[in-house]
């Protein structure tokens, strides 16, 4: 078949008939009988989608990115966000935890209602009361992730707590400020390191019982000045640092 086709080509191209004329020949000869010219090469061809691995094969598992999410993100980045009270009542913790734990539902400025601890023991909210929301969830209720700060607006403090006060909103009293201050006078310089750099280093706010600045050196029976504790862990440390340095 090749033999016959390249004798009727030279034919052609000897016959003295226009270049043209013979190019169309050629080119139809070499269509009826090679329709496939390029048999070396792959041709088109579609994926079979029938069957079980098209249809119902494991996903490539892509890690995705995803963003954080805050439990107190209805206070819009502000520390604290101000709120009436929707409703009071109590709840049982999770397990293995017992007990009722104090809630309430608060509106806030933001017009988004939240779910609020009332930290303490005992408290004097109720409908319409005017409170102060932070951040901070109860860790055995769910859904509680926001906390009332205690001593501010309607919320009263905690009665008769002596140990961390701040957190619930109760003042110092002049008693215990009287009795830290005898507490820290009774701190005394423990080495005579101590002595010999408070000698050498004073600070200029200290001063006697009358007012006068404190001048003279701290002798071994002699009482130390006020805040002397403070002294001890302050200057040691800057001390010791210059001196590696």
């Amino acid at each position: 078949m090749s033999n016959n086709l390249n004798k009727f080509t030279h034919l052609c191209n000897s016959n003295g008939l226009n270049t043209s004329l013979n190019y169309s020949l050629i080119r139809n000869l070499h269509n009826s009988v090679n329709p496939h010219p390029y048999t070396g090469d792959r041709h088109f061809s579609t994926r079979n989608i029938s069957g079980r691995l098209f249809y119902r094969r494991r996903p490539k598992m892509v890690p995705r990115y995803k963003a954080k999410k805050r439990r107190s993100c209805w206070l819009e980045g502000a520390p604290q966000k101000k709120g009436i009270v929707v409703t009071v009542r109590v709840t049982t913790p999770r397990k293995p935890n017992s007990g009722l734990r104090k809630i309430a539902r608060v509106r806030l400025t933001t017009g988004r209602t939240v779910t609020c601890h009332i930290p303490g023991q005992g408290h004097n909210l109720h409908t319409h009361s005017v409170v102060l929301v932070r951040g901070g969830r109860c860790q055995d209720v769910s859904g509680c992730h926001y906390t009332l700060v205690r001593g501010k607006y309607d919320l009263l403090p905690v009665k008769n707590r002596s140990s961390s006060r701040s957190k619930y909103g109760i003042k110092m009293t002049d008693e215990l400020k009287a009795k830290l201050a005898i507490k820290k006078k009774d701190f005394h310089v423990t080495t005579d390191l101590d002595r010999e750099i408070f000698n050498k280093i004073r600070i200029k706010n200290w001063v006697n019982l009358d007012g006068s600045p404190y001048e003279d050196s701290v002798q071994s029976d002699e009482d130390v000045p006020f805040d002397i504790f403070r002294f001890n862990t302050r200057w040691r440390r800057i001390i010791n640092s210059n001196k590696e340095a």
